[in-house]
């Protein structure tokens, strides 16, 4: 009889779990949807508002670099809306600033600071008045000013992020080598050292990017289109493998 029970005890065990198996094979989501208690999943590139915030706090300082030359006509607007969202949900001991550049020059939108209420407002002013004009900018000016803003001040164990958004070339006469032998110097002789993160539209000039990028060991997303640039804005600070393409 003891015999006879366990054998029934195992078949009905075997069918149960065979029942389980279909349930989470037919439904994929109950498994998946793993994530943090009050964080959101984003199915597109796997990451969750926790996730996000932590990168944030790990970056401890932002600054974004925007191309507003006539290239960046199309994209200018998803550049404003990406930001000034992020702005929005920076953490309150994250430092946060902005540079602009075209052909005008490169200049300093808002100056870094803690994204209090205060800081968030300036923020999201300044990149909701932006207008395309002009033609491409001093790129290494820019970064240079970026870069510097990022590193000051920087605290111990953080990696601040240098994000530049840009959809149009370099101008001519400008050397990125200069720039990014300078970084190399730099970084040498500090604690903490900054990260590019370029966010690349169709139209920008991959090469200088890449050489910023790969010196500092960031990375370069290509964007195809104004919901891509959204999304990569939002994510930047999340580490991803290698180079967008």
């Amino acid at each position: 009889m003891i015999a006879a029970s366990a054998i029934t005890l195992v078949i009905v065990l075997a069918i149960a779990s065979i029942a389980l198996w279909r349930q989470n094979n037919d439904n994929p989501a109950a498994t998946s949807n793993a994530t943090a208690s009050g964080s959101t999943p984003d199915g597109a590139r796997g990451t969750t508002d926790a996730e996000r915030t932590v990168a944030l706090k790990h970056a401890g300082r932002i600054v974004f670099v925007v191309d507003t030359s006539n290239g960046m006509g199309p994209w200018l607007d998803a550049a404003k809306d990406g930001v000034s969202s992020l702005v929005a949900t920076l953490p309150d001991e994250v430092s946060a600033g902005l540079i602009t550049y075209s052909s005008s020059g490169a200049n300093v939108g808002t100056p870094i600071a803690p994204a209090n209420a205060g800081q968030r407002g300036q923020l999201s002013d300044a990149m909701r008045s932006l207008k395309a004009g002009g033609g491409p900018g001093p790129l290494p000016d820019a970064l240079l000013l970026g870069y510097q803003n990022a590193v000051n001040n920087a605290a111990p164990n953080t990696a601040p992020l240098v994000v530049v958004i840009t959809a149009s070339g370099m101008a001519s006469g400008t050397d990125i080598s200069t720039l990014t032998s300078f970084i190399q110097a730099d970084a040498s002789n500090r604690v903490t050292a900054a990260r590019v993160v370029a966010l690349a539209g169709t139209g920008a000039d991959r090469a200088p990017l890449d050489k910023a990028a790969s010196t500092t060991h960031g990375r370069v997303d290509a964007v195809k289109d104004a919901d891509e640039l959204r999304t990569a804005i939002r994510d930047v600070a999340v580490s991803k493998g290698g180079s967008g393409s």
